[in-house]
């Protein structure tokens, strides 16, 4: 049986998700732990809290933005989850990780596993990997694994608010057990996510912690700073921040342009009345 974990602070997307999940999951039992969090704690403690209160030993903690698109998947993850090898599974993820203040998408091609669908467009999209990917990162829209794999490592509670939570989860198991992401549970979220001033001071906080980062060439590094400095440049973030980034990101010259337009573009969308 699985203990679905939500950390829930929208009533309507919980009520769609639970009619969602009784319709798809194709299992006659499981559990649902819903921990009320209308930005009462942190979402690690949100998380650690429902683990607690869970009475089966295969925990799913999930957003509640989001549409399961297949049928049975419950089976599936239960029998996945019997791997004695295996740490998390999620629905994306990343092969690698360097030391650059990014999410799990870094921004190079061949590094992405990502079977979440943020538009209704991509829900005919072909999936064209392997059932089970291995990968060192994970998002936390969909984060399963095994109680005792959760005792042992558990969420972070001194990441308060709801970033990177899955990132320094997913980076401490993957020293010891393998993470995957599995095409075999296809999803439709509904955020692409909250890139803001909290998130840029929360990158910055989380990358000067110690992990398992992976070495980068110089032309990656290039990847991944021009990458990053284009996903945020129409951000809701202050002047001081995307300083702040700067610095902490770096640039070179494949990246100087884009770091330019990240930089300045706020004054620029600002004095051409773009919001």
């Amino acid at each position: 049986m699985i203990s679905i974990i939500i950390s829930s602070h929208r009533e309507n997307y919980y009520q769609h998700l639970l009619a969602n999940i009784k319709q798809t999951i194709g299992l006659a039992n499981y559990e649902i732990v819903k921990i009320r969090n209308p930005g009462l704690m942190g979402i690690s403690k949100a998380y650690n809290e429902g683990a607690k209160k869970a009475k089966n030993d295969d925990l799913l903690f999930i957003h509640e933005d989001v549409e399961f698109l297949t049928h049975g998947w419950g089976n599936f993850l239960i029998d996945s989850l019997k791997d004695k090898k295996l740490g998390i599974i999620g629905v994306a993820g990343g092969i690698r990780k360097f030391n650059l203040p990014t999410g799990h998408d870094q921004g190079i091609d061949d590094d992405r596993r990502l079977f979440v669908k943020h538009f209704i467009s991509d829900k005919d999209k072909p999936d064209v990997y392997k059932d089970m990917e291995p990968v060192k990162t994970l998002d936390g829209v969909f984060l399963a694994m095994r109680k005792d794999r959760w005792k042992e490592f558990k969420f972070d509670e001194g990441l308060k608010d709801y970033h990177f939570y899955d990132l320094d989860i997913s980076l401490r198991v993957s020293c010891k057990f393998t993470n995957y992401v599995t095409s075999k549970i296809p999803m439709h979220h509904f955020s692409t996510g909250n890139f803001d001033n909290k998130w840029i001071q929360a990158s910055l906080e989380f990358h000067q912690k110690s992990y398992n980062y992976d070495l980068a060439t110089h032309s990656e590094i290039g990847i991944v700073r021009s990458f990053w400095y284009h996903r945020l440049i129409k951000e809701d973030i202050s002047l001081k921040n995307r300083l702040y980034y700067f610095f902490g990101m770096g640039v070179d010259k494949y990246s100087l342009a884009q770091a330019i337009n990240f930089l300045f573009s706020r004054i620029i969308f600002k004095f051409k009345g773009v919001n």
